[in-house]
């Protein structure tokens, strides 16, 4: 499969490589662009030509290449159709690869390229999916026709897409097919999850880990926002963490987003957890903010008896590093929408009384008092 990765796999390049390997099919993949994310499927082969062993392997096909009578055809047609820097990248991956059973170029622009190249040098059949933009403003209309003329199946993603094709470029009806953009149906299951919302730089004493391992005595049908990344003193990956509990699935890693995005995963979250315990060092929270602006935003909380929070939060308080108790916190609230809401009511008012203007009102005062004779 010749496909970009600038950034990773697309998300139906990744489902369609899936289909393959669980069909049974050996996917080797050639990049036209490799971006810092090299992650495929598993048993996928991703070659990189960059490396030293791939750069000894490209100088070895290249001189075997360039001296045989299977690359006379692509340098002539490199030449008619200006498309040097495709021929370049389809001799080094013939150097790297052994010749497959069928060549699968992913849209059909400079992936088309390399890959019709790659079919005249290896003598294997070529294959295509276009999606859109390549019928209308293609690179390299010519190179385009040429390779749409080889291709054994030409593939498309809708009805509309297949005119074009057959009435603008002349491709034989016959060769081609419309196979639409998969769906992944776990990742978009109409069904409801819970979701709970977690908020904070990854350290000890935020306990991510704890709440993952809530998660997995939970089950299906709940998910966790983790809204935040590393911090200073992170103790441990908190994406690996989420692998190695087997949760990672259920999992929505947001990264550092701004206060306005926090605002509005907030009102679209169930419930918000701040699992705080005392690190190793001794460390513990002030009153985590996250805390308090998901109060006013009336989500109900569950927190540990934890410093200042269980002064504070009216409602669940659980005791610290406890992933069992944090399980159970959350399974009621699911299952008493009610309380959910009576709690979360709750909450709003109590934040607007504690940290809102009457906090404004304090901080002018005592600034004014440090001035005050």
């Amino acid at each position: 499969m010749v496909v970009s990765m600038n950034r990773g796999l697309s998300p139906f390049t990744r489902r369609d490589v899936q289909t393959l390997v669980s069909e049974g099919h050996e996917v080797t993949l050639l990049p036209t662009r490799l971006g810092a994310s090299r992650d495929v499927p598993p048993g996928v082969k991703l070659v990189d030509i960059r490396t030293p062993a791939g750069g000894l392997a490209v100088a070895g096909g290249l001189a075997a290449a360039l001296g045989s009578r299977a690359a006379a055809e692509p340098f002539r047609l490199a030449r008619a159709t200006s498309a040097w820097s495709s021929l370049g990248l389809a001799l080094a991956y013939r150097g790297a690869v052994p010749a497959p059973d069928v060549v699968y170029s992913v849209f059909g622009d400079r992936k088309l390229f390399v890959g019709f190249f790659l079919s005249l040098m290896w003598d294997r059949p070529l294959a295509v999916t276009v999606h859109a933009y390549e019928l209308y403003t293609n690179p390299n209309p010519r190179l385009f026709k040429l390779a749409l003329a080889r291709a054994a199946v030409v593939m498309t993603v809708t009805e509309f897409n297949r005119r074009q094709l057959v009435e603008r470029w002349g491709v034989e009806p016959s060769k081609v097919r419309v196979v639409r953009v998969g769906v992944d149906e776990a990742l978009f299951s109409p069904e409801p999850r819970f979701v709970i919302m977690i908020a904070g730089m990854w350290n000890a004493k935020k306990a991510h880990e704890d709440l993952l391992q809530a998660l997995a005595l939970l089950g299906e049908g709940y998910e966790v926002w983790v809204v935040g990344g590393p911090g200073a003193t992170h103790a441990e990956d908190v994406r690996a963490a989420a692998v190695r509990l087997r949760v990672s699935d259920r999992c929505i890693f947001f990264g550092q987003v701004s206060e306005q995005v926090v605002g509005a995963l907030m009102r679209r979250a169930d419930l918000l957890c701040c699992p705080s315990k005392v690190d190793p060092s001794g460390n513990r929270e002030g009153f985590p903010t996250v805390l308090a602006e998901a109060m006013y935003a009336g989500l109900p909380v569950v927190a540990t008896d934890h410093a200042e929070i269980p002064a504070v939060v009216p409602s669940v308080i659980v005791p610290e590093g406890d992933p069992e108790a944090l399980a159970v916190a959350i399974r009621e609230y699911r299952r008493d929408g009610a309380l959910a809401k009576r709690d979360g009511e709750r909450n709003h008012e109590l934040a607007q009384s504690l940290f809102c203007e009457s906090q404004r009102r304090a901080l002018v005062e005592a600034l004014a008092d440090a001035v005050r004779p």
